[in-house]
């Protein structure tokens, strides 16, 4: 039983460090993101049905036993905390330099980029496909073109925009809001259009 209680305490805190820890493993991993979530849930799923076990025993045995009631008062911090917070109780991007542009694309079969500028210079570009990459860099503004350098691609990433214009968009009659037109080379006439929902550009 002794072992059963370390293995248990050894799944449970390995399962909460990994959801805790979710912002920097979870951009890098691209496809295999997905499976790796599954995983998790069915982890979780597992510790819900042992906590309920546990509690039902507790119950009909009217147990006050300590190592029982530490197992199911650990196992029920864990679940309602990742229930509140399924991406991690601390938000590590609020430690990142300021956004001062966000926009994003929408794909198809629910896939999409959004696209972060921070006030450091630097870039995040993460696109969410049936897994998650993260491409970042740097931007220069010259006049009115945002230039992008120093990519380093995601993980199944193959090309990034080089330059990008902000614009005011065609599609609302509202002189706030803006598309950032993205173009991968100079010969690129056409572009890719994201929707900017935040803009703290001067």
């Amino acid at each position: 039983m002794k072992q059963k209680n370390k293995i248990l305490y050894a799944i449970t805190i390995i399962f909460f460090l990994i959801v805790n820890t979710s912002y920097y493993w979870k951009s890098n991993l691209g496809f295999i993101s997905l499976p790796i979530s599954l995983i998790l849930f069915l982890v979780y799923l597992g510790l819900c049905i042992i906590t309920i076990r546990y509690i039902f025993l507790a119950f009909k045995e009217r147990s006050k036993n300590k190592k029982q009631m530490f197992s199911i008062g650990l196992l029920l911090i864990v679940l309602i905390l990742t229930f509140i917070k399924p991406f991690g109780i601390i938000d590590f991007e609020k430690f990142e330099s300021k956004n001062i542009l966000i926009a994003e694309r929408e794909g198809v079969a629910g896939c999409s980029m959004t696209l972060k500028l921070k006030e450091n210079k630097k870039i995040s570009a993460k696109s969410v496909c049936f897994g998650m990459t993260e491409t970042i860099g740097k931007y220069e503004i010259k006049n009115d073109t945002i230039y992008f350098y120093d990519i380093k691609l995601g993980r199944n990433d193959k090309e990034f925009y080089k330059f990008a214009v902000l614009k005011p968009s065609k599609k609302f009659n509202n002189s706030k809001s803006f598309t950032l037109l993205c173009f991968k080379n100079k010969n690129d006439t056409i572009g890719h259009g994201l929707k900017v929902k935040h803009n703290g550009l001067k």
